[in-house]
């Protein structure tokens, strides 16, 4: 699927190494999400837009280079997880911010520093603002890019990295959008 969008190479190159040190049950992740998230199964904020966004994050993460994908995946799955309305719904993010914490020593764990970068990017991500750190920049970019699924373009002061402005990535997320990474494409093994 990713082979037609952008090569697999893009999705998994990486320019400078990192060490993460995180441990995640993806599938008892997958599950608990499947379960307890009310609205997984939402054409607009469930499982599919999940997956949208863990793809676009991936592929942003290959061209800055040396950002973290485990907490790209992670914040793809929990950044709509406490979705209580398709609309309006301004603590959603707050709710994940907190839901990070609790899922946080049962199934996944993570170094402080990345804790606190993905606690802060669920926390804040629909706050409107954008964010200097690269990966919670591209976080963020990921999920808003993906508002192409409701018929609205981000525009650019929205948007936290100079890689989310291409149009290329553009086609791709529009293509996620009818047709979502599988958690295979998106190195989710469960």
């Amino acid at each position: 699927m990713f082979k037609q969008r952008l090569s697999i190479k893009e999705l998994t190159r990486r320019k400078e190494p990192i060490s993460v040190g995180a441990s995640v049950s993806w599938a008892e992740l997958i599950d608990y999400l499947a379960e307890h998230s009310p609205l997984s199964q939402s054409e607009i904020h469930g499982v599919n837009h999940w997956s949208s966004v863990i793809g676009t994050g991936l592929i942003l993460s290959s061209r800055l280079g040396g950002l973290n994908d485990d907490l790209i995946r992670l914040f793809g799955l929990l950044h709509d997880a406490c979705r209580e309305d398709e609309g309006d719904d301004p603590d959603h993010g707050r709710r994940a911010g907190k839901l990070v914490r609790r899922l946080h020593g049962r199934l996944f764990n993570l170094g402080g520093h990345e804790l606190g970068l993905l606690e802060e990017a669920c926390a804040g991500h629909s706050d409107g603002t954008t964010h200097d750190d690269l990966t919670v920049g591209a976080m963020w970019d990921a999920d808003r890019l993906n508002l192409i699924r409701l018929g609205i373009i981000p525009h650019r002061r929205y948007l936290s990295t100079q890689s989310a402005l291409g149009e290329d990535l553009s086609q791709t997320v529009q293509e996620f959008c009818s047709s979502p990474p599988t958690w295979a494409e998106c190195g989710i093994v469960i």
